[in-house]
C-alpha cells in the first residue's frame, strides 16, 4: 500500500514537473527593465545592455533582428500609466512601402524540443499597425486579444515584422510565451 502511494506521488510530481517545463515565457519587463539607464525610458535591443539583441530563458534563445527600418528595435520603460503603452517592445516594419520587405525580426529557438504553440501578448493598448509573418507553421492574429497565436512543429522559427501600404509598421508585445506542446482547448 504505501509503494503504491509512494508511486502515484512520483508520479504525480513527475507530471505536475514535466507539465511546468514545457512552458517558458519571456517576459520583457522583466528581462530589460534591471537593463535602462536612470532617466532613459527606452531601452534599444541591438546595445551591448540589452545583449546585443539575443537573450535566453530557460531552453528558449530569443534572437532580435534589426531588419530595413531607420528605427532599432526597443523596449519601452515601465511608467505605470494604464492609458500608455509600456513595458513591451517596440518592433518595426520596414522602411520601404512593400510588406514584402523585411523589417524587424525575431528568430526563436529551442535547444532540447520543437516548438508547438508561441503567442505574442500584445500591450492592452497600442498594439500597432504593423503585420507579424512567421517562418514556418501558422500563424494568426487574434483580434479580440491582439495577440498573435503560431501553431507548428520547429526548433527555430522567425517572426518578421511587415509594414501594411501607406501605414506605420509597428507592433508592441510584453511577453512571448512558448510551448512545446499544444495547450488544452478552451471548453
Amino acid at each position: 500500500m504505501i509503494k503504491t502511494l509512494r508511486f502515484a506521488l512520483v508520479a504525480l510530481m513527475m507530471l505536475v514537473c514535466g507539465g511546468a517545463s514545457a512552458q517558458t515565457t519571456i517576459n520583457f519587463k522583466n528581462i530589460f527593465e534591471p537593463c535602462l539607464q536612470p532617466n532613459k525610458p527606452v531601452l534599444y535591443l541591438m546595445n551591448k545592455e540589452a545583449g546585443a539583441g539575443v537573450q535566453t530563458v530557460g531552453d528558449v534563445t530569443m534572437t532580435i533582428i534589426p531588419g530595413n527600418y531607420s528605427s532599432s528595435p526597443a523596449y519601452q520603460m515601465f511608467t505605470g500609466d494604464a492609458a500608455k503603452s509600456n513595458a513591451c517592445i517596440r518592433l518595426y516594419g520596414s522602411k520601404v512601402d512593400n510588406e514584402n520587405a523585411e523589417g524587424s525580426a525575431i528568430k526563436l529557438t529551442n535547444s532540447k524540443e520543437n516548438m508547438k504553440h508561441i503567442v505574442f501578448v500584445a500591450t492592452p493598448v497600442e498594439q500597432g499597425a504593423g503585420e507579424l509573418n512567421a517562418s514556418c507553421g501558422t500563424l494568426k492574429f487574434e483580434r479580440k486579444t491582439k495577440n498573435y497565436v503560431w501553431t507548428g512543429d520547429a526548433k527555430e522559427v522567425t517572426f518578421t515584422v511587415s509594414r501594411p501600404e501607406g501605414k506605420t509598421g509597428v507592433l508592441r508585445f510584453s511577453e512571448i510565451v512558448v510551448n512545446t506542446t499544444m495547450p488544452a482547448a478552451k471548453k
